[in-house]
């Protein structure tokens, strides 16, 4: 659930927080169209941090428009789970099939 910040997000609504190889996005909110996208940012950049039952995430000064998310209420994940999955480095993309021999 969005608790406030500075993204056009709608306060008190459900998003799905997706990690894409080095993106982070938003979809939603859930109840209106999951598939939509809320917000995308690059995970360069951005600091993830959970603070009591909050997830906060940050946007640092060195980008043209400052970002400041919180989030709570989670489902399927816990904020320290989210933290670490947002601060880890990329993994390799798995788009490709494995080649058969």
């Amino acid at each position: 659930m969005y608790f406030g910040g500075t993204a056009r997000l709608v306060v008190g609504s459900r998003y799905l927080i997706v990690r894409k190889d080095a993106m982070l996005r938003m979809l939603g909110p859930v109840d209106r169209d999951p598939s939509e996208v809320a917000l995308e940012r690059p995970l360069a950049g951005l600091t993830a941090t959970v603070i009591g039952e909050r997830l906060i995430i940050t946007e640092g000064p060195s980008h043209r428009l400052s970002l400041e998310l919180a989030i709570g209420g989670f489902a399927g994940a816990s904020g320290p789970q989210l933290e670490i999955a947002l601060s880890s480095p990329a993994e390799p993309s798995s788009d490709r099939w494995p080649a058969s021999g």
